[in-house]
């Protein structure tokens, strides 16, 4: 039964970029995937992009059904629900079959199953040193203690009629979060994936005290965060000045990213440097300085 379900596992694992051990980094789409795994993640990277283009479209799409009334919109809907559902599922089972005899990928799974049920921080860190993929299926290692809440009065929650408030969801999370914070949309994501990768690979290769994270705040949405430690200490414990010793926070702009921005430029004069990408809109987060100091 065991092994049935981590064959399963295999279907649902998150995409695998690359693989890095004894101080290299192999592509792991160009060394070890198949051409049905690539042609299934093929199948879903299109998926992404049509439920991207329909989710931007979707103010025009409502102000037409409103106007010509729901007969072309639903016979569009009649049309394409069938094959493309059939579609997606086999590329899922197929995508997953061909995951299931690459013993690259097996491996990852069974270290990744390992690694999210384990409470070692070090354990945890080995495996995100070792593995560069899909970030967000990765689980929460810190939440904020407190901040601004959405659920709070200050953003105006019970002004709005109880009636326009689904619509007032979708507009807000589908249309202006999408708007205001591009870079973590998908398509700004799958045209900078392989660079972004490189930018990770190379910072993990030359900054060995590299520390991933994912922070949540309070509102759950999530940062995908990383501390290199440059500070230096004497045999004794007693701490050596120097640029290590100052902490530099480096902050990204709504479409950039920390792998190939301004993360780079105090680690390269030695100073411990601190960056984080916000995945959607954020509010201003405290989190616990102790936790945090020794998640880091």
């Amino acid at each position: 039964m065991e092994k049935v379900w981590f064959l399963v596992k295999n279907f649902s694992s998150p995409r695998l970029f690359q693989i890095c051990k004894d101080g290299l980094c192999v592509d792991y789409t160009a060394a070890h995937q198949t051409v049905i795994e690539r042609w299934g993640n093929v199948v879903f990277d299109g998926y992404s992009w049509l439920i991207t283009i329909v989710t931007y479209l979707s103010p025009f799409i409502v102000y037409n059904a409103y106007k010509h009334g729901l007969d072309g919109p639903i016979a569009i809907g009649r049309v394409s629900i069938v094959p493309l559902l059939s579609v997606y599922i086999v590329a899922f089972l197929l995508r997953g079959s061909a995951r299931c005899i690459t013993p690259a990928y097996r491996e990852f799974v069974s270290s990744y199953e390992e690694s999210m049920m384990s409470n070692s921080s070090i354990i945890r860190q080995q495996f995100l040193n070792k593995y560069d993929f899909d970030f967000h299926a990765w689980n929460v290692d810190m939440k904020a203690t407190f901040g601004v809440s959405p659920d709070s009065d200050s953003h105006g929650k019970h002004n709005i009629p109880f009636i326009f408030k689904p619509f007032y969801y979708f507009m807000a999370t589908w249309v202006a979060k999408p708007l205001a914070y591009p870079g973590a949309t998908y398509p700004i994501n799958a045209i900078m994936r392989k660079h972004l990768s490189a930018g990770r690979v190379g910072h993990m290769l030359m900054s060995k005290n590299m520390t991933r994270a994912k922070l949540e705040t309070v509102d759950n949405n999530h940062i995908d965060s990383v501390f290199v430690d440059n500070r230096a200490t004497s045999e004794d414990g007693t701490p050596i000045e120097g640029p290590g010793q100052t902490l530099v926070i480096t902050c990204e702009g709504n479409a950039a990213y920390y792998e190939v921005g301004a993360f780079e430029y105090p680690l390269k004069e030695g100073y411990s440097t601190w960056a984080g990408i916000t995945l959607v809109s954020v509010t201003a987060q405290v989190f616990h300085t102790e936790k945090l100091m020794q998640m880091l």
